[in-house]
């Protein structure tokens, strides 16, 4: 790392104090053009045409219009496809290969973009990384495409790892995408669960890179833009299931009027049926752990054996037994979800609060389900206490081995959509009062 401080600093140092007009640094070259594209060197008017065999700066900002296209290649062999009626900024690219280190951070403002990174350096945090205005995407060594619209921005990942959380660090999610994976990053929202992506869909997006902007009208006086893409697929079901699928559930297909690209929407979510459930059991290893909720209204509320709640008033969340033994199982059911704040369920371990104690994430024996529909029973041997009866398991969760503490946050719901965001993390709270 101070190698490569030093040998940043300097170059830095030497572009800052540089007399007026000196060239701004290098990273990589236009290898195809098709139509209307221009760069703003340094973001400035005026606007330079794109002309292959040109060169790309830090500092770029790459702008397609209609029917328009280019690619771009970098000093590390990685490869941008821009789509039309796209813009895109290489806000900074520095690359060290005698050092095997990179740092890349490209913003996209509103369109589709395909990027291919193929070199792949072994580091703790990605190195080259991805903005939109509801996104941060960190790839590792990938090929994925980038659909930014409005308010969300949709990632397909076709092979490699990619991990994308919101652009505001303090909306906690992180989606990981392996191989053919798809996910929507919303305003305000954490990542959808990955959802699977086919080949078919791939050549679809393929075809989205060059798409030739038509008017349709829907009914007298009114006009709408499509993709062309997009409006064969209104008129002729020859699109992939998956993606027509998609389609289907939305029949105003103007999503980004901005860069003339259609964003298929995702499927939408289906609301969370009540009753719904967290189920805490436990073995041997423990004997007196305790199932937490807490959730939004007004100021959280927090739902354990101390303040049990209700199932017909606020919070609309009951804590229905306190199992004090080896092989315990404890409920907490919910009547009615609250609209706003994330729900979090956690489990505190009373039986041993260390915090230095390994007991919780290792010998305890945890488990935590989520669950929709069904009823609460008293538990079965070998376990003491309560569980659920007839109710569909939507998430199981166990934590992961090794981790010292006295507080398991396992998962948190988002109301407002029924995701499950598994955070699977141990902490440490002073007494079960105080669990978050």
């Amino acid at each position: 790392m101070r190698r490569l401080f030093w040998t940043v600093i300097p170059m830095l140092l030497a572009i800052l104090i540089a007399p007026e007009g000196f060239a701004a640094q290098e990273v990589g070259g236009v290898s195809e053009v098709l139509g209307r594209v221009d760069i703003l060197r340094e973001g400035k008017l005026p606007a330079l045409p794109a002309e292959v065999g040109g060169k790309i700066y830090q500092g770029d900002i790459i702008r397609t219009k209609s029917e328009s296209k280019v690619k771009l290649h970098f000093a590390d062999d990685s490869i941008l496809s821009i789509a039309p009626n796209s813009r895109v900024a290489i806000n900074e690219y520095l690359y060290a290969p005698d050092q095997n280190q990179r740092r890349a951070g490209i913003k996209i403002f509103y369109g589709l973009v395909h990027t291919l990174v193929t070199k792949i350096f072994k580091k703790e945090a990605p190195d080259f990384v991805v903005e939109t205005q509801t996104a941060v995407i960190g790839v590792r060594g990938t090929d994925y495409y980038t659909v930014v619209a409005p308010d969300a921005s949709d990632i397909y990942n076709n092979t490699g790892i990619t991990e994308v959380t919101n652009i505001f660090p303090e909306i906690v999610g992180k989606a990981r995408l392996e191989g053919k994976a798809y996910t929507r990053v919303a305003t305000n929202l954490p990542p959808t669960l990955p959802l699977p992506l086919t080949q078919d869909d791939l050549r679809w997006l393929e075809g989205q890179m060059s798409p030739k902007v038509i008017s349709m009208r829907s009914q007298p006086g009114s006009e709408q833009m499509f993709s062309k893409a997009a409006a064969s697929t209104v008129q002729a079901a020859s699109l992939p299931t998956t993606v027509a699928s998609q389609l289907a559930g939305q029949l105003n297909p103007v999503q980004n009027l901005q860069s003339a690209v259609y964003v298929p929407p995702q499927p939408a979510p289906t609301p969370i049926s009540t009753p719904y459930y967290i189920l805490a059991y436990w073995g041997t290893g423990a004997t007196d752990l305790d199932l937490h909720l807490t959730g939004p209204v007004a100021s959280r509320f927090h739902v354990y054996y101390a303040e049990v709640g209700s199932s017909t008033a606020q919070p609309y969340s009951l804590y229905h037994y306190d199992a004090v033994v080896a092989n315990g199982s404890e409920v907490i059911s919910i009547a009615k979800f609250n609209q706003g704040d994330v729900y979090r369920a956690s489990v505190y371990n009373y039986s041993d609060p260390s915090y230095t104690s390994t007991n919780l994430s290792t010998t305890s024996g945890v488990t935590m389900q989520l669950i929709e529909g069904g009823k609460v029973v008293t538990a079965t041997t070998p376990y003491n206490g309560v569980t659920v009866e007839g109710g569909k398991v939507l998430q199981t969760i166990t934590p992961v081995s090794g981790q010292a503490g006295n507080t398991w946050r396992a998962a948190e719901i988002n109301p407002s959509t029924g995701q499950i965001n598994t955070v699977n993390q141990i902490l440490n709270s002073a007494n079960s009062a105080s669990v978050q």
